[in-house]
């Protein structure tokens, strides 16, 4: 376990010695983007400056600003998620579009807009892409018309709308159904994509938020609490579709964030404490999963990793198992990204867009 990291003494240390990762000039004609690391800079909401960045792990160069750089001009938006299916990318933009664009080089083809109001995250099925979609605020700032959109890709037109429970968070696709983590309540939905029946709500802890899938493909969802309880870790067997294991987060806090090693045996997520100055201590756990024993599915104590302030996003490379961590920096200026070993140690770091908050990892 490593102690907090004090940015002063980082940024003196790094423009002493220098980053091992630079911004420099790639030539983005002859770049290809299946392999390498995505980094999802959300903007600031009064701004609409979110970005993409990318950090080449062959050459440990990083390009900002990189939808701009291919395509002539900003994104122009919060950008909340990156998704790869078929030959295409999807960039998700909470103000309400969907920015398709090329897998290979990131052009731009079309866009979707003016069917969602917050959307949050894609899934693939045939030729159907599903989109979690928050819906519009009410007088009390809560979503009571929360839906998941189902849009033809081959015409991006809008073919139905499925009224979900309130502010639908992750999306994704096992076993040829669609699992749902319906963020502002203690229901997981799971769906038939071939003719987008409900088949069941899983009751789970409060506030399920992102997925990741484990070596014998059970699903594991974090739980943000929904301004109820203090969070979870859960765990969900997708043959029965039942919760196999619940573990209480009372005592680390998480804020949704949550990855998963290469083997499928280790899960890490990252707790969230707020100072009176609204800046946050950040740790980020690990949780190993155990598979061997008398009870179906268990997981371990978590151990801290690596901790710090202001930390927004959380990533794993599953190629390599190094750790990726989002420094937003109290959202006043460009964030950074640190990187990591299992053991906590620093890597490197290096500087990216406004708010960095997720990671998207391509090839092996």
């Amino acid at each position: 376990m490593k102690g907090p990291i004090n940015p002063m003494i980082t940024l003196f240390a790094f423009s002493i010695f220098g980053f091992s990762c630079n911004e420099e000039d790639i030539s983005l004609t002859d770049s290809t983007y299946d392999r390498g690391v995505f980094i999802i800079n959300e903007g600031n909401f009064s701004d609409s400056d979110g970005s993409l960045s990318f950090f080449d792990t062959d050459s440990a160069k990083v390009i900002n600003n990189l939808f701009e750089k291919i395509n002539n001009r900003p994104f122009a938006g919060l950008l909340q998620s990156m998704h790869f299916y078929r030959d295409r990318g999807y960039l998700i933009d909470q103000l309400g579009r969907v920015e398709i664009v090329n897998e290979k080089d990131l052009i731009s083809i079309q866009s979707i807009s003016g069917e969602l109001e917050i959307p949050r995250y894609f899934a693939g099925f045939d030729n159907k892409g599903y989109i979690t979609d928050w819906g519009p605020y009410d007088g009390n700032f809560a979503n009571k018309e929360s839906s998941l959109k189902v849009f033809n890709l081959s015409t991006l037109m809008l073919e139905e709308e499925i009224e979900t429970a309130s502010r639908p968070e992750d999306i994704i696709l096992l076993k040829n159904k669609l699992y749902v983590a319906n963020s502002a309540t203690n229901l997981v939905s799971v769906y038939d994509p071939s003719d987008n029946a409900l088949i069941t709500e899983i009751e789970v802890s409060p506030g399920p938020s992102r997925f990741v899938v484990d070596k014998e493909e059970n699903l594991w969802a974090i739980c943000t609490g929904a301004y109820v309880s203090s969070g979870a870790l859960i765990g969900l067997d997708t043959e029965n579709d039942q919760l196999l294991f619940d573990l209480d987060l009372s005592n680390y806090p998480p804020n949704g964030r949550i990855s998963i090693n290469g083997t499928g045996d280790i899960i890490f997520f990252m707790s969230e404490q707020w100072n009176p100055d609204f800046s946050t201590e950040n740790k980020v756990y690990r949780v190993q999963l155990m598979f061997e024993s008398l009870e179906p599915l268990r997981a371990g104590i978590p151990q801290e990793v690596v901790s710090g302030q202001n930390w927004y996003g959380l990533g794993l490379d599953p190629a390599s198992d190094i750790l990726y961590v989002a420094d937003a920096a109290g959202f006043q200026g460009n964030g950074s990204v640190y990187r990591y070993n299992l053991e906590g140690d620093l890597i490197d770091q290096f500087f990216v867009g406004r708010a960095p908050r997720d990671f998207v990892f391509r090839g092996d």
